[in-house]
């Protein structure tokens, strides 16, 4: 088998994925990991790196490790190099299927960090007010906290996807290009119904929120508008649009959701995910039965 370069392999994987209609941010992801695997490799100047060997990619996991990075981050990127890898393999690029060789760090256990409830009350009275911006943030807000929806699938939206008459959102190519319903409560109902009365038609875009002058809303924007309304609330712990998330997660499960609705609901394709929300809850089963605990209630 003649020696595979590692650019030749990597724009192959490349295109590979775009085929298979993965996302941007997915790409972006594994395109990360392949240059931190060639910026890694020895290389003499002016020569092409090739695939590494069994051995190089092992000391490459060593180094990611012992490189400064969280625990997470590097498994993001020993996944990244695995599929990579076996990609490779089954295109018989290489001749031995390296990812086998490669252990995946274990991420360890964290527990996601939530609001409580009346810091969600005080963030929603912040934004209490007629104005423009004031309509339209409320109903950011109160679309994360019924939903739970992502950052990227809120900024996606276009006002086509909300039918207000049947109570739902058509949430189109969320998190692996996978399309789901969102439901909505009455709050957000209201809210949406009040944002798309006041939001006009002369916006230079089809998008659900947009900006004062009229373009879609970018990610860091809408998260510099949650940081700003929490410090105006005077909530002191941090609010981010994935703490939001979290927040309606567990609110889901504290008031009778099931875990295996809730993963529809958030788009998670696998139920351990779910789970931790669950757990969450628990906390509060916990607390409840030690304040009402039947027969401790009955001997005291």
């Amino acid at each position: 088998m003649e020696t595979c370069l590692l650019d030749d392999a990597a724009r192959a994987f490349e295109v590979f994925c775009w085929s298979k209609g993965l996302s941007p941010r997915t790409v972006s992801t594994y395109a990360a990991a392949i240059r931190k695997l060639t910026d890694f490799l020895p290389c003499e100047p002016g020569a092409d790196q090739v695939v590494p060997n069994r051995t190089e990619v092992r000391e490459f996991v060593v180094h990611l490790s012992s490189s400064g990075l969280s625990r997470a981050s590097v498994g993001i990127h020993v996944r990244s190099i695995k599929v990579f890898l076996s990609f490779l393999y089954r295109e018989g690029m290489v001749a031995e299927d390296l990812a086998s060789c490669i252990p995946v760090p274990r991420a360890g256990h964290k527990v996601p960090v939530a609001l409580c409830e009346a810091d969600v009350r005080s963030l929603l009275s912040a934004v209490r007010g007629p104005s423009w911006c004031d309509v339209r943030n409320t109903a950011m807000l109160m679309l994360f906290l019924d939903t739970g929806l992502r950052l990227a699938e809120l900024v996606g939206l276009s006002v086509e996807d909300v039918n207000l008459n049947e109570w739902r959102i058509l949430l189109k190519n969320g998190k692996g290009a996978r399309d789901r319903t969102l439901f909505i409560g009455q709050a957000l109902h209201r809210s949406l119904r009040r944002w798309l009365e006041v939001r006009g038609t002369s916006c230079h875009t089809d998008a659900l929120f947009v900006t004062r002058s009229g373009q879609r809303h970018d990610p860091r924007n809408v998260e510099r508008i949650v940081s700003r309304l929490a410090a105006r609330a005077g909530v002191a712990a941090r609010t981010t649009p994935h703490i939001l998330r979290h927040t309606a997660a567990v609110n889901y499960i504290r008031h009778g959701g099931d875990p295996f609705t809730l993963q529809r609901l958030l788009g998670h394709s696998d139920i351990r995910t779910t789970r931790i929300y669950v757990e969450m809850g628990s906390d509060d089963v916990r607390r409840a039965h030690a304040k009402a605990g039947p027969l401790d209630r009955l001997l005291t």
